[in-house]
């Protein structure tokens, strides 16, 4: 207790010390702060390291990468550095439209129901770059984990609405042959004889 009291006031210091030079523009859905957040170590390295142009394209980039999560593929971010040391760092953000995923097909030869698979893809509602790269892999664990060792999962077919705010996606499956397990045989040592029954 006495050194977490010793601590506290460590950790206040340091939490004060931490305010971003830095501030957001044009951005509704996702707030300042969580922005700020998820750019905090290029933005902190872009100060102690010489103001590398470098370290606020990876501050944007991590502010994007956000964006996409929550379902905002199109989102653009644009670093303006300030004009002098004194200055604030501006991040200009532009979110475009919020995608939704609209229809999921499953075609090929996908060895499961399709609404299996989907459900394997744990897509969600919104468009996520990282989830829709993740969505083959996790479809493919799912075949595996039924017998289909050898299956193939494509990346999906990604048709976007005129409005660039849905997205239709379409997975190529090829199950292969299904492996079952008939018999099981369980060898817990080999070696000679006389040294396994030992």
């Amino acid at each position: 207790m006495r050194t977490a009291l010793f601590l506290l006031p460590l950790l206040l210091l340091a939490l004060a010390g931490c305010d971003h030079p830095a501030r957001v523009a044009g951005s509704t859905t996702v707030s300042e702060g969580e922005l700020l957040e998820a750019a905090r170590r290029p933005i902190e390295a872009w100060q102690a390291q010489g103001r590398r142009p470098a370290d606020l394209v990876d501050a944007g980039e991590a502010m994007r990468a956000l964006l996409d999560s929550r379902g905002l593929p199109w989102a653009r971010v644009t670093a303006i550095p300030p004009g002098s040391e004194q200055g604030e760092l501006l991040f200009v953000v532009e979110e475009g439209p919020l995608v939704r995923i609209g229809t999921v097909a499953v075609t090929g030869d996908p060895g499961l129901p399709a609404a299996d698979l989907v459900a394997a893809a744990g897509l969600g509602q919104n468009y996520a770059t990282a989830a829709i790269n993740a969505a083959p892999a996790q479809m493919r664990r799912r075949l595996r984990a039924a017998g289909y060792l050898t299956a193939q999962v494509a990346a999906p077919a990604v048709v976007w609405a005129e409005g660039r705010d849905r997205a239709d996606l379409t997975f190529v499956v090829t199950a292969g042959k299904r492996l079952l397990l008939l018999r099981e045989t369980v060898v817990l040592a080999e070696g000679p004889p006389d040294l396994v029954d030992r």
